[in-house]
């Protein structure tokens, strides 16, 4: 396909389906030169037909859905595809006339020029008429240019003293030859659509220009390859459906192209997931447009809207169903996947965060140009242990308040209104195969959500006085201005709001994943008390990201009255007293080990998130099926 398209400018193959209808047999090659196309007005289009026979009319119809004809190039209303070389084959016969006009030359003359043999002409003989003489002079100029033609190409040269040799070298005075050789052979590469390089001819050596041309190629391959990709997706469409296998598509995809320079790109690469992290971050673009744009798949794909995922193996002839062992058969927790489950949890948690960011930012920017002002003054220690003291003290006193001056708590109401809503009333991931009634948001409802926007705001006004963070800041301040001076002071400051911004980032991403998760299950446990489910059961994604803890906690069963106790509970305290009573520290695994799970609950730990970026959630509780279930479902079996 790929050498009809850069001589014919089209593929032109038929697949052959086999006698019994149910699949492809094999694809075959149809000339181009027997390829005609008829104008049908009842379709208002062409049709291909293939001629048969040497009379006009012995012409058969090609079925559409079996014939491929697609052209790189056409001319507009003509269905038929352009040669790509076809503009090439002006400068190639120039270049077979030059060729030639060239070896005639060096035929006549001679590689190293023209040799001029001055000859004394003999006497005429007293009884030669004026003709014989003549004759005479033509036979002896004759001989002697043969003689001298042999023993020069020998290396020999013997002659008489009437014989003068000159030597005219002719080689050296043809100019411009060099050039009309170049000036052709471009036009020939440029009629063919490729590059002189690409013909044996490189007329630069530059490696920039090496890279051009090699993209340039890599680019008109792909244009061909997209042809043949879309050809062979077609055919195994049709493949499929003949096999009966209902697919929504095919797609074909080519190894990658070798790198040219394959260091430049990876830095180039990282430098684009950068620049796309970022914007997903501020909230210009989002995650699945960020993941599309650095070539990993959308969180949306791999979800079917209708139908079920059938597995089939190839067997002989045809491909035919697996039939799943008993311990498969409508073994559902859910009627969403775990994927689709934390593909909604992270969407939920990339939008909280943009908003976030982008408030923390402003308000970082905001405290960053009060310390430029005051160290301008020279209101800030110079020494190191001073100054770095001294600028903590001012972002801990005055940052919140900047935050929320920004707009910190309406961010979080909105995001925790959203977020809660959903898990309350739209998610069933929870209910297996048997989702609720729909549930209307009660007074208590609004009461938590107040409970967990005053949460949110408090540990995002005091991640900063994370002891860590906090060391770690007043450490990179200090070793700054030992190793580069007070002076000046806004290159100093501004390394700082750098290594700032890395810390924040983390710290809110801890913060945002966390409340996520912890609303989720706070809206799930109010969801199963209402509805009167009494046990729930604990759901871990098991996976290398799974820690101990979490290991441990998969599984366990937890009564719902137990929990719902705790979100009681907490909803009347303050939440610093929440804060001081349910989440003094992570539950070690030797706690989690020794306790029951409704002991953990009643101490606020027996649901997730069971430290920060916890992934567990908890569903209702799956009830063992009995023997005669079991037996019921083998009988379901198909024959």
């Amino acid at each position: 396909m790929l050498w009809d398209i850069a001589v014919f400018g089209s593929p032109s193959i038929e697949a052959v389906i086999s006698p019994d209808l149910k699949g492809v047999k094999k694809v075959v090659i149809v000339p181009h030169t027997e390829i005609v196309f008829k104008y049908i007005p009842e379709e208002d289009d062409y049709m291909p037909y293939q001629k048969a026979g040497n009379s006009l009319d012995d012409y058969i119809e090609l079925n559409p859905l079996t014939y491929y004809y697609s052209p790189l190039f056409q001319r507009r209303n003509s269905p038929y595809a352009i040669p790509p070389m076809i503009a090439a084959l002006s400068p190639l016969v120039n270049q077979l006339f030059m060729i030639e006009n060239i070896r005639y030359i060096i035929k006549k003359i001679g590689l190293l020029g023209l040799i001029h043999a001055v000859l004394t002409a003999p006497p005429r003989k007293p009884h030669e008429t004026e003709e014989e003489y003549i004759s005479r002079l033509k036979t002896y100029l004759s001989d002697v240019a043969g003689d001298l033609t042999k023993n020069y190409r020998d290396g020999v040269m013997i002659t008489y003293e009437d014989i003068e040799l000159k030597h005219f070298n002719v080689a050296g005075d043809v100019k411009g030859v060099k050039d009309l050789f170049q000036l052709n052979e471009e036009q020939l590469a440029s009629g063919m659509g490729t590059d002189p390089a690409m013909l044996g001819r490189t007329y630069s050596t530059t490696e920039t220009y090496a890279g051009v041309v090699y993209n340039k190629m890599i680019r008109e391959i792909d244009n061909a390859r997209r042809i043949v990709r879309r050809g062979l997706e077609k055919i195994y469409l049709l493949d499929l459906y003949l096999q009966g296998i209902p697919v929504i598509d095919v797609n074909i995809e080519f190894n990658p192209d070798a790198k040219l320079r394959p260091k430049e790109d990876a830095e180039i690469e990282a430098i684009k997931a950068k620049t796309l992290v970022d914007l997903s971050f501020a909230g210009i673009i989002t995650v699945d447009e960020a993941r599309e744009e650095l070539g990993y798949p959308v969180y949306e794909k791999g979800k079917t809207s209708k139908g079920k995922r059938v597995k089939f193996e190839f067997k002989g002839t045809k491909y035919e169903p697996v039939i799943p062992y008993i311990g498969e058969i409508k073994k559902k927790t859910s009627l969403i996947t775990e994927d689709e489950i934390e593909r909604r949890r992270i969407n939920f948690v990339e939008r909280y965060l943009s908003r976030i960011l982008e408030i923390d930012e402003s308000a970082r920017r905001e405290i960053i140009e009060d310390l430029k002002r005051l160290a301008e003054r020279g209101d800030l220690p110079e020494d190191p242990e001073g100054f770095a003291e001294k600028v903590y003290e001012i972002i801990e006193r005055e940052f919140p308040d900047r935050l929320l001056a920004h707009g910190l708590r309406e961010a979080i109401l909105n995001n925790i209104k959203l977020i809660y809503n959903f898990y309350r009333m739209s998610d069933t991931s929870l209910w297996g195969d048997s989702p609720p009634v729909r549930i209307d948001l009660k007074r208590a409802d609004e009461r938590t959500q107040n409970f967990l926007s005053q949460m949110d705001e408090i540990f995002f006004s005091d991640y900063i006085q994370n002891e860590p963070f906090k060391r770690q800041l007043k450490r990179f301040l200090r070793d700054e201005v030992l190793e580069k001076g007070l002076h000046p002071v806004d290159a100093v400051i501004e390394n700082f709001r750098r290594q700032w911004g890395e810390l924040s980032e983390y710290q809110i991403r801890r913060i945002v994943d966390t409340s996520v998760t912890r609303i989720r299950s706070l809206a799930h446990i109010v969801q199963l008390k209402e509805l009167g489910i009494k046990e729930y059961e604990i759901v871990e994604r098991m996976d290398r990201l799974t820690c101990a803890r979490c290991r441990e906690m998969d599984g366990r069963i937890v009564k719902v009255e137990s929990a719902y106790r705790v979100v009681e509970d907490a909803l009347r305290l303050s939440p610093e007293r929440f804060k001081e009573k349910y989440l003094s520290g992570v539950p070690s695994e030797r706690e989690l080990m020794s306790k029951t799970a409704d002991q953990l609950a009643l101490e606020g730990k027996g649901f997730p998130p069971f430290h920060p970026n916890c992934r567990g959630r908890i569903i209702k509780r799956r009830r063992k099926k009995s023997l005669r279930e079991i037996e019921k479902e083998m009988g379901e079996l198909p024959e």
